[in-house]
Order: C-alpha cells, then structure tokens, then sequence
C-alpha cells in the first residue's frame, strides 16, 4: 500500500468507529453531550492523518497515476458532499416550511455531516480506484 491507500483506510477505520462511538452514546442517551466531542475528536484525527504517515526519504511518493486517482477522488467527494448538504437542506424546509425557523444546532450538523461526507468518500474513491487497478481516462 501506498501513502494515499494507508491514509484513506486510515481515515475510513477512524470515522467508522467514531461515528458509530457517537451513535451508540445518542441512542443509549447517557451522554449526548459526549457524542459531539467524539465527533469533533474524529474530525481533528482524520485532519491530522496525513502526519501519521510520513514520506520516505529518497523515494518516489506521487507520480501521475496517483495525482489522477486523487483528482478523481476529490470529485466525487465534492459532489457527494454537496448533494448531502443540499439533501439537508430540501429536507429541512419540507421540515419546517418555507416560513419556519432551523434552529443553529441544525445548520451545524448540516454543515458537519457534510464534511464527514467529503472524508468518507475521499477515502471511499481512493481505495476503490486503486483496487480497481485505474488506467489514465477510465473510471
């Protein structure tokens, strides 16, 4: 495996078990003021990864196949993240109606779950494209 491969799974493994630390504190409601703090947690591991895995001296990290897999990548996590957003949204004003109110903590989590989107799929895309053995112009 390579630096983006190790970083992406890295990324996958952390946010799985934060997200379902979190969902397993909000469902048992014994600390669901603690959820948020995993979340934020997870969010500030996942920002950090790429210090876990560090570059090798000497030795070729990134050539033109990798930059490819990672635009690649980033498209779909872009689009993936803004179609979560935007979901949030259409949902939120069949919610509350055109005229109601979205409290703060709503358009937070919006914007939250919107990030975790961009995460998961960025690795989620990365690891597929490399699986999939990707050739320059194929999906």
């Amino acid at each position: 495996m390579n630096r983006a491969q190790k970083i992406a799974l890295f990324n996958l493994i952390v946010l799985t078990i934060g997200l379902a630390l979190a969902l397993v504190l909000v469902i048992a409601e014994i600390f669901e003021q603690l959820a948020g703090f995993v979340v934020v947690g997870t969010g500030i591991v996942v920002v950090i990864s790429g210090l876990f895995f560090r570059k090798k001296a000497g030795k070729v990290d990134f050539d033109e196949r990798d930059y490819l897999i990672r635009e690649r990548a980033w498209f779909v996590a872009v689009a993936s993240s803004y179609g979560c957003f935007g979901g949030n949204g259409i949902y939120q004003y069949f919610k509350v109606g055109p005229d109601g109110l979205v409290p703060m903590g709503t358009l937070l989590g919006m914007f939250i779950s919107a990030l975790i989107t961009l995460v998961f799929m960025k690795s989620f895309a990365t690891l597929l494209l490399y699986a999939k053995g990707f050739k320059h112009g194929k999906w």
